[in-house]
């Protein structure tokens, strides 16, 4: 199938407190029905996920904020504290499932927003993003 301009996820980073277009880096969903892990290194500041650039549906098992020094998790949204670190903007459905989430978005920009402390974030970090995108 020809790929689409929606195949993809995106991050948003803050300047001066807002979530900054120029921020955004992207990354290709090149699976379907089928986990997988991707990496944004060398992140830098608050972020905001957004999983979907239009109506549909996606699986999320963990959204985790890595110190690449240490390889130690710094922050984390996953089945372990119930992804209660997440919030979300208005047309989107969460689900808790057996160890994912499921995000249900009724439009086209879906924001998965971490509740998450500024001190916690190390100087730079990886993003690490784990999740499954099903096939239509």
């Amino acid at each position: 199938a020809a790929r689409r301009i929606w195949d993809r996820c995106d991050v948003y980073f803050t300047i001066s407190g807002e979530f900054a277009p120029q921020t955004r880096r992207s990354f290709p969903i090149t699976r379907y029905d089928q986990w997988t892990t991707r990496t944004l290194r060398d992140a830098d500041g608050l972020f905001r996920f957004d999983p979907l650039n239009r109506p549909g549906r996606c699986l999320l098992r963990r959204l985790a904020v890595v110190d690449p020094a240490t390889q130690r998790t710094r922050w984390s949204a996953d089945a372990s504290n119930g992804f209660a670190e997440l919030k979300t903007n208005a047309g989107v459905d969460l689900k808790s499932g057996p160890d994912y989430l499921e995000i249900v978005a009724a439009h086209e920009d879906p924001q998965l927003i971490p509740a998450i402390r500024p001190d916690v974030l190390p100087a730079r970090y990886d993003l690490v993003v784990e999740m499954l995108r099903p096939a239509e």
